[in-house]
């Protein structure tokens, strides 16, 4: 990871993206956008994680987010971690995805035979302003809603001010 992406300090905002391995379509069924939900919903109770906008796309997902417990890189880690564990068990079970086969066979790493649903990096960008917030109000898996209307999304999120 070059200088351009580093987490370099645990008091400011950052904005991540989450891809998966080859950019599968992997959340393209709600049993798997819901696995992500639940997962940023444990690390905000149990991780200090701290959400300010999200958007959960079909093959990635964007954040902007804080920390107020550990580290950003021991988020980073913990939390993909423990999301990669609960899509790979909900993929293995899932007796109704069409997909199992193909997608256990591009997520397993033949060498090391590890389960590699992310990307390694997540390219935080340091905020110090608003600007990379842009019109997403009709995404359903997105906090764009919680800014422009008075809907409330599936995960509190912190306003920026």
């Amino acid at each position: 990871m070059g200088k351009k992406f580093k987490f370099r300090d645990n008091n400011r905002l950052y904005f991540v993206t989450f891809t998966i391995t080859n950019w599968i379509d992997l959340f393209i069924r709600n049993d798997y956008r819901n696995i992500v939900i639940n997962s940023i919903k444990y690390c905000q109770t149990n991780k200090g994680l701290v959400v300010y906008a999200y958007s959960i796309m079909t093959s990635h997902i964007h954040m902007i987010l804080g920390t107020n417990k550990i580290g950003f890189s021991d988020l980073m880690r913990d939390m993909k971690g423990f999301m990669s564990r609960k899509l790979k068990a909900a993929i293995i079970n899932n007796d109704h995805e069409s997909r199992k086969e193909w997608l256990i066979d591009l997520f397993c790493d033949k060498n090391t035979k590890q389960f590699n649903i992310w990307q390694p990096e997540s390219h935080p960008i340091e905020l110090d302003n608003n600007k990379i917030i842009e019109k997403g109000e009709d995404w359903t898996y997105s906090s764009a809603k919680d800014y422009y209307t008075d809907y409330s999304g599936l995960i509190h999120i912190e306003y920026i001010t």
